[in-house]
């Protein structure tokens, strides 16, 4: 199964911030795309082994409500972590911002813009960086048929 390509948003000038569909928070990772693990899966499911997620940069800030949503779910998990009892209960919802990039091709569009916005790749290595993107995220179509 393909990790998920999830929107990465400008949190700070040296972090970008996505979603976590697991826990209902924000997760925060340095500005390189690729493939990351979820901090959260240590303590929301001990010994499972997650797929992790790949950072798919939108070159947009953080939305204006990212902050109280994460607050939201930061509270869920410390009572989780903490209660004598502690309930299991499901994140909240995902935000329509943080929803996972479906479409291939618009993750390679995002990942070529912010490459050369960044400054990383002219010419003949712009034209590499993209065919290791390309070879690095899966196409959803291909793993169907396989």
């Amino acid at each position: 199964m393909t990790p998920p390509l999830f929107p990465a948003y400008i949190a700070s000038g040296s972090q970008w911030a996505i979603w976590c569909p697991d826990c209902g928070c924000l997760h925060y990772h340095g500005k390189v795309p690729g493939h990351r693990q979820p901090h959260c899966s240590r303590v929301l499911r001990p010994g499972e082994h997650l797929e992790g997620y790949y950072l798919i940069p939108t070159g947009e800030p953080l939305p204006a409500e990212a902050k109280k949503l994460n607050s939201i779910g930061r509270r869920r998990i410390k009572h989780l972590l903490y209660a004598k009892k502690p309930k299991q209960t499901d994140p909240q919802p995902v935000p329509a911002w943080g929803r996972a990039i479906e479409d291939r091709d618009y993750a390679l569009a995002l990942l070529a813009v912010w490459s050369w916005q960044e400054g990383r790749a002219r010419g003949e290595e712009f034209q590499k960086a993209m065919a290791y993107w390309a070879r690095v995220i899966p196409d959803p179509a291909t793993e169907a048929r396989s």
